[in-house]
């Protein structure tokens, strides 16, 4: 991804959410290619799930320790409005 958009001459600003414990290989790459990071720690969700199919709420939730009342896949828009 960030290799195709800077490919396309794109130089702007490339804010990406990442492992809290990348390889060093990823994290050069994306030094190299000017890319803003910052680490998501994944931790303990007080967000449950009861939208499943038996009623029963959903135990496999993966949430960040920012925003841990927000399954990760809506926790990423507040984390990208603090990165901002």
């Amino acid at each position: 991804f960030v290799g195709s958009l800077r490919a396309t001459g794109y130089n702007g600003h490339i804010i990406l959410g990442i492992a809290s414990d990348p390889p060093s290989d990823v994290t050069d790459y994306l030094q190299k290619q000017n890319v803003i990071t910052h680490p998501v720690e994944i931790g303990t969700c007080t967000y449950f799930n009861y939208t499943t199919v038996d009623g029963i709420p959903s135990t496999d939730q993966v949430c960040s320790t920012d925003y841990p009342d927000y399954k990760i896949q809506w926790g990423r828009f507040p984390m990208a409005r603090d990165w901002l």
